[in-house]
């Protein structure tokens, strides 16, 4: 994750530039995005967690289709950072 460093002030006023915050992605957020078969296709590789651990935050992991487990549980160990969620393993971020 990238953050600006020591920002001076009056050149960011002379060149009109202005913070910009991104907020995290939700879990719904992800599950939306996920429903484009496009983007699904790009990200799948990097959604290989076990799906079958307990710590998917759910009561029966069985009720889950498989896209969403796979999302569950990945978000888990990423959470709402983009970054971490679409272009690392699940290895990595463990």
């Amino acid at each position: 994750m990238s953050s600006r460093a020591k920002s001076k002030l009056h050149e960011d006023r002379e060149n009109e530039l202005r913070q910009h915050t991104v907020p995290s992605w939700t879990i719904e957020e992800y599950l939306q995005a996920a429903e484009h078969e496009e983007l699904y296709r790009l990200i799948e590789p990097f959604l290989d967690i076990d799906r079958s651990a307990a710590y998917l935050d759910v009561k029966d992991p069985d009720e889950l289709t498989e896209k969403e487990g796979r999302l569950r549980c990945k978000y888990y160990f990423a959470g709402g950072s983009c970054r971490y969620m679409f272009e690392v393993t699940g290895a990595q971020v463990k």
